[in-house]
């Protein structure tokens, strides 16, 4: 009997080592193959620079920063250890203790409360097979954590899984983390920021620091518990890191705040070598590039501030809009308390400095000044100075809603000044204003005997803080600049706000007006009519055309006329090149100096063309290069 039962159960045992194998085959018959650690190539973010280094922006599928081991430090992984797998350097893939306590614990609890997949285990998943949930992916899993283990070293398992784990928000990998929360690279976090990223493996798209603070802190603190547990932190940096908040620094918007426009154009230009498909396939995407652009960024700047400063200008001469929104006083505390977290996220408190564009309150208004204010706590004044240009606003051409179609008005009035405050503004007025500095106080004049001396002014009274009022301006304008020779493009500015509109206008087609004049003049002169030739200033006629509101001048020079921008004599130019030269001659002249859309040959040609500002700037570059078109470039250098 006793053998009996001995046979029974070794014939057991063999079929369900036969089973066990014949599952082992069927399940690892597709397996991926691991590659050498050296061939592995992780899609990073390709980088879009300034000519001096700046980041102007960043391209990526996956937000992913690589790290080489030495650069990541010993606090960072001492949490992930804690958080995720503390018998790592011990198991070879799988960890048995732990699966069989995680059980333990779930069947306690009635619920699933603990896993048991090891830093092994999450890497492939995450590296080769993807998140199917079943028995299947998890038994294939096991097998390929193990396979992973006979293969790459505990560092480079290690590595390779603090580069690639998804922490949330669009970083992948532990410096993508840091900087995303904490703005500051993976040498400079805390213990509690450390423990704090250690977390976001767990439930990365629902928990994170910006998302969740609270359970996150929840969360860390049980990882900074962990940690002490294990001898990585004493029980005094314990104590140092719960006493530490979770606080998310707002990570810089590279794009948006630096020169948008040169970086769009650039990652056009990138585009072929940064490949459309870089999160395809994690184990052959192409590393992220490097490319340096020949933007001038303090040039940059200045042009962005310039094209801003002219199109208010413009636009306050049709007057002022109205607010942005006007609220009823139930509703001013939401309003100042989102405006105060807006302003501490942007560093603009406690003191909102001079220059920003910000949202304000008008809490009371009088003819002369109306009391503005940004946050409980911080209020400004609103001088009728600062706002004389708000009258109402002149739309012109005037377009009807219903129709849309749009009506030129014979006469308009721009230039208004304003004699009130209050027929502006009104209480409950959310607005745009900008602090101005106050004029500084002038020396005071004293009689000493017969001369008269001047003395230090006396301190100022404290005031509130002036403000002057703003809109965003509906005129468009736009810039670029390039130097010459080379043709490197050193500023590009498309538009006055990048966030209303991502048009790049120096590529879109725009009256010319009279600096059109040189293109046709400089073919005059080429053709041999000198500078010193004289023409009529007699009001031009061709056919029923004629230049509306020109009136006889004297005559002129050619070189008189250009200098002078004349209309008359203009004409009369362009005209003699056309009956020389001919209208293919003309058009292959304009075409050497750089302008793609050719000549038709009507004389009010000579008074403006349809052209981009590209090529305009292209055409007088060839006249500053002495004759040598610069071909105009924006991408200076491109490194792998």
């Amino acid at each position: 009997m006793f053998r009996s039962v001995l046979a029974l159960l070794a014939i057991c045992a063999v079929g369900a080592t036969e089973v066990a194998t014949i599952a082992y085959v069927y399940l690892a018959r597709d397996l991926p193959t691991i590659p050498p650690f050296e061939a592995i190539r992780f899609g990073g973010v390709s980088t879009i620079r300034a000519a001096h280094g700046q980041v102007l922006a960043e391209v990526f599928e996956q937000r992913r920063y690589l790290l080489p081991r030495e650069q990541i430090p010993k606090v960072l992984v001492d949490a992930f250890i804690a958080s995720e797998d503390a018998r790592f350097f011990e198991h070879s893939g799988l960890d048995i203790r732990g699966i069989l306590r995680a059980i333990w614990s779930n069947l306690r609890a009635g619920e699933v409360r603990e896993g048991a997949s090891t830093l092994t285990q999450q890497l492939a998943r995450t590296l080769l097979l993807g998140h199917e949930r079943s028995l299947r992916r998890k038994v294939r899993e096991a097998i390929l954590a193990r396979r992973i283990e006979d293969i790459y070293s505990k560092d480079q398992i290690l590595l390779l899984y603090l580069n690639l784990v998804f922490l949330g928000e669009g970083a992948y990998g532990v410096e993508a983390a840091a900087r995303t929360y904490f703005g500051k690279d993976v040498s400079g976090l805390t213990i509690a920021e450390a423990a704090s990223i250690a977390t976001l493996p767990q439930s990365p798209g629902k928990v994170t620091p910006a998302s969740a603070p609270r359970e996150v802190k929840v969360r860390r603190d049980r990882v900074i518990r962990r940690m002490r547990e294990l001898g990585f932190i004493t029980p005094e940096q314990e104590k140092e890191a719960y006493a530490e908040e979770v606080k998310v620094v707002a990570a810089p918007d590279y794009l948006g705040e630096r020169a948008p426009i040169p970086a769009m154009e650039a990652m056009r230009e990138l585009r072929p070598m940064l490949g459309e498909d870089q999160g395809a396939d994690l184990l052959s995407s192409p590393q992220g590039l490097e490319a340096f652009t020949t933007i001038d960024l303090g040039l940059q700047w200045a042009a962005q501030e310039a094209v801003l400063d002219a199109a208010r200008a413009i636009d306050r001469r049709q007057g002022y809009r109205g607010p942005v929104a006007r609220l009823p006083e139930s509703r001013w505390g939401l309003f100042l308390e989102r405006n105060r977290t807006w302003l501490e996220q942007h560093g603009l408190t406690p003191d909102v400095p001079p220059g920003p564009q910000v949202l304000a309150l008008v809490t009371e208004v009088s003819p002369t000044e109306a009391r503005l204010r940004l946050y409980e706590g911080f209020d400004g004044v609103l001088p009728l100075a600062q706002m004389s240009w708000a009258t109402p606003y002149t739309e012109f051409p005037v377009e009807n809603p219903a129709t849309g179609a749009r009506t030129e008005l014979k006469k308009v009035s721009l230039d208004g000044k304003l004699d009130a405050v209050d027929k502006a503004l009104h209480v409950g007025d959310v607005v745009l204003a900008v602090r101005v500095k106050p004029a500084p106080p002038r020396p005071m004049e004293v009689k000493k005997g017969k001369r008269r001396v001047e003395t230090p002014p006396p301190p100022p009274e404290p005031t509130l803080p002036v403000f002057a009022l703003s809109q965003v301006p509906k005129p468009q304008a736009a810039f670029i600049a390039m130097e010459p020779r080379s043709g490197r493009i050193l500023a590009m500015v498309g538009g006055t706000d990048f966030d209303l509109s991502q048009v790049n206008r120096t590529r879109s087609l725009r009256q010319t007006g009279s600096i059109v004049k040189p293109f046709y003049y400089s073919k005059a002169y080429d053709i041999g009519v000198p500078p010193s030739t004289v023409l009529s200033g007699a009001p031009f006629r061709e056919g029923d055309w004629t230049p509306e509101g020109e009136q006889a001048v004297e005559d002129m020079t050619l070189w008189q006329a250009l200098t002078r921008s004349e209309n008359n004599v203009s004409i009369r130019v362009f005209r003699m090149v056309l009956d020389r030269a001919g209208l293919e001659g003309l058009n292959e002249w304009v075409q050497r100096l750089g302008l793609s859309r050719p000549f038709k040959g009507f004389a009010a040609e000579a008074l403006g063309v349809d052209a981009n500002m590209l090529e305009v700037l292209r055409a007088f570059g060839t006249f500053a290069n002495r004759g040598i078109r610069p071909e105009e470039a924006l991408v200076s250098l491109v490194r792998d």
